[in-house]
């Protein structure tokens, strides 16, 4: 058995933006949406009972899920800076209302940066697994959208999302669904953490429909420009989609999918 790997060497290829040097831990998700301060790291595949008999070991962390992957500019500079507020602005509004006593409509708006989110999302999702070069057509697109701040969103990418109302967090780089028997494949990546799931989807098929909001679609002419964006409480996935298989569809993925739960006091 083994730990999950979440630290690359302390001078290596940053995971975004691929130049060589000294590398810095990222908080995924950022260190503002943290619910608990103590976190267990496991691989997603042993969490799910995929494999019995293995239940693999934990790897614990104070301050939240951490992975040694990127250089400092990318970490500090680019995430930390410029994107990660609007992600911890968002995710922050919605659990305000999530649990306020105040009586909720079916669904809910809420003012955000949605191309600054984006960016953020796309930017922690390739900060997730060591040494993940070369990145493949998908990781360079997300690469490409997180490091230039005044492009626009690259054709074929999707960032849906939903309410997570669940307390651990699932965090994938890169994984396949099919989700019906029949339908096509689709090539995506996984954050949720209480309060927000989001699912990045590269090019999928036409006729493959996902039946929630895609933050793209909301980003204003500006890039950093401020939106309402909707959420649906009546709309909640069941707790393992889209990582657990089903009897009627297939979930891949490989080795840097992984969840993580709290560990109390």
């Amino acid at each position: 058995m083994v730990f999950p790997k979440v630290k690359g060497p302390k001078n290596g290829v940053c995971n975004i933006c691929g130049k060589i040097g000294p590398l810095t831990e990222d908080h995924v998700p950022p260190k503002g949406v943290n619910r608990f301060p103590r976190m267990a790291l496991h691989k997603l595949v042993n969490s799910l009972g995929a494999e019995p008999g293995e239940k693999g070991k934990s790897r614990h962390f104070q301050q939240g899920v951490k992975f040694r992957t990127t250089c400092l500019s990318c970490n500090r500079d680019l995430l930390g800076s410029q994107y990660d507020k609007a992600l911890i602005n968002l995710s922050n509004q919605v659990s305000s209302y999530l649990f306020s006593q105040l009586a909720k409509p079916s669904v809910a708006h809420f003012k955000t940066q949605p191309g600054l989110v984006a960016r953020a999302v796309c930017g922690h999702i390739l900060s997730v697994g060591v040494e993940c070069f070369p990145r493949g057509e998908m990781g360079d697109a997300l690469a490409g959208f997180v490091l230039n701040p005044l492009a626009s969103s690259p054709d074929g990418l999707r960032v849906y999302y939903w309410l997570y109302p669940y307390w651990d967090q699932v965090l994938v780089r890169a994984m396949s669904i099919l989700p019906r028997f029949g339908s096509p494949p689709a090539v995506v990546s996984l954050i949720k953490y209480m309060p927000l799931a989001f699912l990045v989807v590269w090019r999928p098929d036409s006729n493959l429909n996902f039946p929630y909001p895609n933050l793209i679609e909301y980003i204003p002419s500006e890039v950093g420009g401020f939106s309402e964006i909707p959420l649906d409480f009546t709309v909640v996935p069941p707790h393992r989609y889209p990582e657990m298989p089903t009897s009627k569809g297939i979930a891949l993925h490989g080795k840097d999918a992984f969840r993580a739960t709290r560990i109390k006091n």
